[in-house]
């Protein structure tokens, strides 16, 4: 089943960046694919009502 994917331009702190680039290396993944994995999580844990750690924190 194909997927129809959109590009998009965003801005990210540069040690995340060189942490997500060594973890999709490592991983011998497109950087695509970690971003998209990051986010779908995010999302997902948000839609069930999930507290994030830092407001537990708070």
């Amino acid at each position: 089943m194909a997927q129809n994917r959109e590009k998009f331009a965003t801005q990210i702190d540069r040690v995340v960046l060189a942490d997500i680039r060594m973890l999709a290396k490592d991983e011998g993944r497109q950087l695509q694919a970690i971003v998209e994995e990051a986010l779908t999580a995010l999302l997902g844990g948000r839609r069930q009502g999930k507290a994030r750690p830092h407001a537990m924190s708070a």
